[in-house]
């Protein structure tokens, strides 16, 4: 079976994806929020593999109540590490 390459996201698709603005996007990227960021030159892209599974991710956490991500004292690499 032939894996294709995955899609590349643009900040705009992002919050619409998300229901958030683009300057949100560009702020939990500085946060080390969001996953599979890439920059491309100047451009910011996302992959589309990595967001699924991050908000796949995300959900089974919420189910499960252990989210480190949801503390206020957790780190950016605290919440990379629960990804």
């Amino acid at each position: 079976m032939t894996k294709h390459p995955t899609r590349l996201l643009s900040a705009a698709e992002m919050a619409t994806l998300l229901s958030t603005s683009r300057k949100a996007i560009y702020a939990m990227n500085r946060r080390g929020d969001l996953p599979g960021a890439t920059k491309i030159g100047r451009r910011l892209r996302f992959r589309e593999d990595d967001l699924i599974e991050w908000l796949d991710e995300m959900r089974a956490f919420r189910v499960v109540g252990s989210d480190p991500s949801d503390s206020s004292t957790a780190t950016a690499a605290e919440r990379e590490s629960a990804r």
